[in-house]
């Protein structure tokens, strides 16, 4: 066993479909059944089983991914904090985010600030968060105002969320759709965009009831797997979409009757922007505009 294993096997997880984890990774599908194969006999015991859709974990499969997703995190902050120490960050403008917004913001994301390359860092939002404390980046961006001492927030913009409906749901059809017409409808909410959902439903403390239940899915490709197969509906920015990088299923992104956003912040531990920061800021701020115009 070894990492590249485990990190494979985690990946398959997000997606719980090899189809769609192998063009995402850029390897072939049996490489990762190769992978689940060595995994069972190593482990002995079954870590999938497979669905119409895909696979699914068993209990022994749920351990491990907690276990495995635990592991990488950790190793993979480890690797960060040693490669923002060295002298070749020198210089660089370093921001940590959420996964989410990479997908959000991928068309808006500059590669430098000036002279200023920008180098990111992905991670949860406590330790965006304790990376700005430890001086490991210059800026977070953040749905929500931290309540830490000595931070200064800049608000970026507001992040237009859409419904994503099947093609064959019965209101596809429509120019937007009121919340009263989904209230028979599950919600899956991808684990990735989780910052997310929080901003949103402190926003709309409503929403949540609003449909008949919510269910949490590992990755958003997952979510709108199901939810091409009629099976339920997902919250999420019609960008993000519009940036993924593999084929996705049938699906249509629809503004909601009365349009649903979520702030964006970017968070620094310094009153006074450096010119890369602040040049940083405006792009984004910019971006952030064309999606609200366009979204109402």
């Amino acid at each position: 066993m070894n990492v590249k294993k485990l990190y494979y096997f985690c990946e398959i997880c997000k997606d719980m479909n090899l189809t769609y984890t192998a063009k995402r990774l850029y390897v072939t599908q049996q490489s990762l059944s190769y992978v689940i194969r060595t995994l069972e006999q190593e482990l002995k015991c079954t870590l999938f089983i497979r669905t119409a859709s895909g696979v699914d974990l068993t209990e022994e499969g749920k351990y491990f991914y907690r276990r495995c997703s635990h592991i990488l995190q950790e190793l993979d902050d480890t690797c960060q904090v040693l490669r923002q120490a060295s002298s070749e960050f020198a210089g660089n403008l370093r921001i940590s985010l959420a996964p989410c917004f990479y997908n959000m913001l991928l068309h808006a994301l500059p590669d430098s600030c000036g002279s200023s390359p920008v180098v990111y860092t992905y991670c949860s939002d406590y330790f965006c968060l304790e990376h700005l404390q430890n001086h490991q980046a210059d800026a977070t961006l953040l749905p929500y105002l931290p309540s830490e001492p000595g931070l200064s927030s800049t608000l970026l913009g507001y992040i237009p969320i859409s419904v994503i409906l099947s093609l064959n749901h019965p209101l596809v059809r429509r120019t937007s759709v009121p919340t009263s017409d989904l209230s028979q409808e599950p919600l899956f909410l991808p684990e990735q965009y989780q910052p997310i959902y929080e901003a949103l439903f402190a926003r709309y403390p409503t929403l949540p009831t609003a449909f008949s239940r919510t269910l949490s899915l590992p990755s958003p490709l997952a979510a709108i797997h199901k939810c091409a197969q009629g099976d339920g509906v997902v919250l999420m920015d019609e960008q993000a979409l519009s940036n993924c990088t593999v084929p996705l299923p049938a699906v249509r992104a629809l503004p909601m009757s009365d349009p649903l956003f979520v702030p964006l912040y970017c968070v620094s531990a310094q009153k006074q922007h450096s010119p890369p920061l602040q040049s940083f800021i405006d792009r984004i701020q910019l971006a952030l505009k064309t999606s609200q115009s366009s979204a109402r």
